[in-house]
């Protein structure tokens, strides 16, 4: 017995020395050298400016290179389509040199951005963008929209197609920056309409759970109010979208 003990003993130090001996230097943090040297290594991709509007600022989308995460479109022909995928976009005011991130708190993949490239003139103030909308102007001309994806829906490590994408919106100095379409809904379309300063949504919601969107699924029509900026929400009712499937079944189900 006392020899099956010690002999466990030894099986546990060397278990333990050989652990010891496999760990490499990648489970310690890098040292500020180290860390200079992996940046150096890195390659960032500046896409050309885009002017917004004939406003002081202008945007440089950072261009997505790991293929992985770079497959999928944009939303429907509302947006404006870009050939590469961004991880990001640098805000550069070319008044007064100051520049930033559009959103410096999340990993994203960016499918399309809209910069409108409307007429409407640039003397409009974003300095204090929340009373802008308090007050009830008609903003839907002086927004940028994003397509982005910012959730791994399907649990298999990406941001790709796969996952939802998300409308986003920001005011044209690349600041306050929000989502405006429900989590966990994919949006196929958009389109803001300047009257009523509401944007209208077309989203697929994965009925069956199979982690997919598909044809499957079911599409739902919402409504965003920037007058609110409340959640977006279904436009039909509940009442009236069973009152639309009993005309269906009536007219277009075959009788058996």
């Amino acid at each position: 017995m006392k020899h099956l003990i010690i002999l466990i003993t030894l099986t546990f130090g060397l278990i333990s020395c050989n652990n010891n001996a496999n760990k490499t230097d990648g489970d310690k943090p890098l040292t500020e050298a180290q860390q200079m040297v992996k940046l150096d290594k890195l390659k960032l991709d500046f896409n050309q400016p885009v002017l917004i509007d004939s406003s002081v600022y202008v945007m440089y989308p950072l261009s997505l290179n790991n293929n992985d995460e770079e497959d999928g479109g944009p939303f429907g022909s509302s947006s404006y389509s870009q050939p590469t995928t961004y991880w990001n976009i640098v805000f550069y005011n070319t008044a007064n040199g100051e520049y930033h991130l559009l959103d410096d708190q999340r990993k994203m993949v960016i499918y399309s951005y809209d910069p409108r490239n409307s007429n409407v003139s640039s003397s409009v103030s974003f300095t204090d963008f929340s009373e802008y909308i308090e007050n009830g102007y008609n903003q839907v001309d002086h927004l940028l929209y994003y397509s982005v994806t910012t959730h791994d829906y399907n649990k298999d490590g990406k941001l790709n197609a796969e996952d939802p994408n998300y409308l986003f919106i920001s005011d044209k100095a690349g600041k306050n920056f929000k989502q405006v379409s429900p989590d966990n809904l994919n949006v196929t379309y958009w389109q803001a309409i300047k009257g009523t300063n509401k944007i209208l949504l077309q989203v697929t919601k994965d009925i069956n759970n199979d982690k997919k969107f598909n044809v499957n699924d079911i599409t739902i029509p919402m409504v965003y109010d920037l007058n609110k900026a409340e959640t977006s929400k279904d436009i039909f009712k509940e009442d009236f979208i069973i009152k639309l499937k009993k005309q269906l079944d009536e007219y277009w189900t075959p009788k058996e």
